[in-house]
């Protein structure tokens, strides 16, 4: 009983701590972003990715959904210059594999963030709706939400979804992708420790 009531405790001081700071969450999840995925994107961009996805699973939107739509939003709040990154890496992908290896490519993230991130957005949305019921606030649920998205994301998951995406490809393809990928993410943390579809890393 009493550890229950340190527990109640605890958790109220962390939800009134996030209410005054959100940024701080945010904050988290920009260096979670730069130092283990990627730099490719902006601050006010990961910013927008994280008010859209957690404000989508507070209003009960389907988590594939907003996946789905997430993608059309970061292609419009991309930059003329991270158009040119991702125009550059298409070039050296045609180049090498053609139009299927671009088209191969993305249906290999699509499926493998889909595969590894509803099952967590599902989990978040429920715990989203939990604190809601409980009379939490709309800011006081999302940052709790947040804060279980960064602890998902740690050293260990990046890697396994590294490896998935790279176990995807034979080593020929692979070899055409990285490390042009870099340009956009940080596959030079990861790419030793995972191997190809013939199992060489």
């Amino acid at each position: 009983m009493k550890l229950l009531l340190k527990f109640i405790i605890i958790s109220k001081i962390f939800f009134i701590y996030c209410q005054n700071a959100n940024i701080t969450l945010k904050d988290q999840a920009y260096d979670r972003v730069t130092n283990h995925f990627s730099e490719f994107l902006l601050r006010n961009q990961v910013d927008m990715i994280v008010d859209y996805v957690t404000g989508e699973l507070y209003n009960r939107t389907n988590p594939h959904t907003i996946g789905n739509n997430l993608i059309t939003k970061i292609t419009l709040m991309l930059t003329a210059e991270q158009y040119g990154v991702i125009t550059a890496f298409g070039i050296v992908i045609s180049t090498k594999l053609g139009l299927n290896g671009i088209t191969n490519f993305i249906e290999v993230l699509k499926n493998v963030s889909s595969n590894n991130l509803d099952p967590l957005m599902y989990q978040i949305q429920n715990r989203i709706m939990e604190t809601k019921a409980e009379g939490y606030t709309r800011q006081e649920s999302i940052n709790d939400g947040l804060y279980y998205i960064l602890t998902f994301f740690s050293d260990k998951r990046f890697i396994t979804i590294a490896c998935r995406i790279k176990k995807h490809f034979n080593s020929h393809e692979w070899s055409s992708y990285y490390p042009a990928i870099n340009q956009m993410f940080m596959f030079h943390l990861y790419n030793d420790k995972c191997v190809t579809s013939q199992g060489v890393t």
